[in-house]
């Protein structure tokens, strides 16, 4: 998140900062101390390291009839970028963004959905340096990156062809990862949408999100204090793969009886 002399809790206590001083726009140090249970100490002292990164600007003291105003501190979202990736169908789709989610660049490319983690991780590359410098976005501000890919995050599944994507696809963040020298979030399509949904969309502020994406298939994601409930192979609040009694086709996710499983539930009650 910022520089190295953040570490551990004090890591945590500068998240916990930021979080506020974006929640509340405006801020003293004096009432983020309050909002935070953070000694004053220590949110002065943290509060200059993030002055120093860019994360916060000082809006400065002003006179009012009440006396002097104290300086007030505002989050800085163009201070960084963040990126996402979404690989689906023989597309990638790259979103660079600020750090409010506000999006600078999109870019679509179409690939090889055989393409091996070394092939991805060249045209991610390309796309997100070529992004960058067409925008005029510096790479150097570059926070994280998320990598959203269609589940099972299985990798103990192989697909059709007996190429594990599971294992491709840890490969590219590792490779991403090294290769930007950031860090690179892996999850499915559908936890990724929810979180977004969840943190800058219409499930903002929510304690528990239930997520729900209808299209070619049922997509669903559960959330509770903006954290995907996983369970095994990130598929617990996929509705999708419920498994219907009477019904053994073998599913992506290397279960049998999903409702996602080809032929669908709706195929296999129709020939019934």
């Amino acid at each position: 998140m910022v520089n190295k002399s953040f570490g551990g809790m004090r890591l945590r206590n500068a998240e916990s900062i930021v979080q506020v001083v974006r929640q509340k726009t405006e801020i003293s140090r004096a009432d983020l101390a309050r909002e935070t249970a953070l000694s004053p100490a220590t949110v002065s002292s943290i509060v200059e390291d993030l002055i120093e990164s860019g994360f916060l600007v000082e809006t400065g003291a002003r006179s009012t009839l009440a006396g002097r105003r104290p300086i007030g501190l505002v989050f800085a979202p163009a201070c960084g970028i963040v990126g996402g990736i979404s690989i689906d169908d023989g597309k990638l789709v790259l979103a660079l963004c600020n750090l409010d989610g506000k999006v600078a660049v999109e870019k679509i490319a179409t690939i090889d959905p055989e393409s091996d983690a070394a092939e991805l991780s060249e045209q991610c590359l390309k796309l997100i340096r070529s992004s960058a410098k067409g925008s005029g976005l510096s790479l150097q501000g570059l926070g994280a990156i998320g990598l959203a890919v269609r589940a099972p995050l299985n990798a103990g599944y192989n697909s059709n062809n007996g190429r594990n994507r599971a294992q491709i696809y840890a490969s590219l963040k590792d490779q991403l990862s090294k290769k930007l020298s950031t860090s690179v979030y892996l999850d499915t399509l559908v936890n990724m949408a929810a979180l977004a949904e969840n943190t800058i969309g219409a499930g903002q502020g929510s304690e528990c999100t239930l997520f729900v994406r209808i299209g070619f298939a049922v997509r669903s994601a559960l959330l509770v204090d903006n954290r995907v409930i996983e369970g095994r192979n990130k598929l617990a609040g996929e509705i999708g793969h419920v498994a219907v009694p009477g019904h053994q086709a073998l599913c992506l996710s290397g279960n049998r009886g999903c409702a996602h499983a080809s032929p669908p539930v709706v195929q296999f009650f129709a020939e019934r």
